[in-house]
């Protein structure tokens, strides 16, 4: 059974809802917790975070562009890519500097809305895979 998603009477392809759909939930998570330290928390845009919305933007951009950079396949595809992959790298380093140890015990500050960042990442990354074997 298939569905399809319409936006301004346009079917949107798989790779669109991906995309769209990973920078909705990528925006959702920067709302979401990035530390929290028993009663005190702070979301992604208080920790000054949304920098790591940046690159994923290069893949809405991509998806109206609908060109190559280069020739080489495989190249068009990491240039696809790496958007995504630098935006989880990012956040798996916030997480890691986000580990301390408090009364001898290690603890890691780090909240949902970092991991959620980073499934948004993992559904942004698939749609620009899917999107560079779109692309002629």
């Amino acid at each position: 059974m298939a569905f399809e998603i319409k936006f301004k009477g346009k079917k949107l392809s798989d790779e669109e809802v991906l995309i769209y759909a990973g920078c909705a939930l990528a925006f959702i998570a920067m709302l979401l917790p990035w530390i929290t330290f028993g009663a005190a928390s702070a979301n992604g845009f208080r920790m000054n975070m949304w920098f790591f919305l940046l690159p994923l933007g290069f893949s809405v951009y991509q998806l109206k562009n609908k060109t190559k950079f280069t020739k080489e396949k495989n190249i068009t595809t990491l240039i696809e890519l790496s958007p995504a992959i630098v935006s989880a790298i990012a956040t798996f380093i916030f997480i890691a500097d986000k580990q301390t140890v408090i009364f001898r015990k290690s603890v890691n500050l780090a909240s949902t809305g970092c991991y959620i960042f980073i499934i948004a990442c993992a559904v942004v990354g698939y749609g620009a895979y899917l999107n560079s074997k779109k692309i002629k």
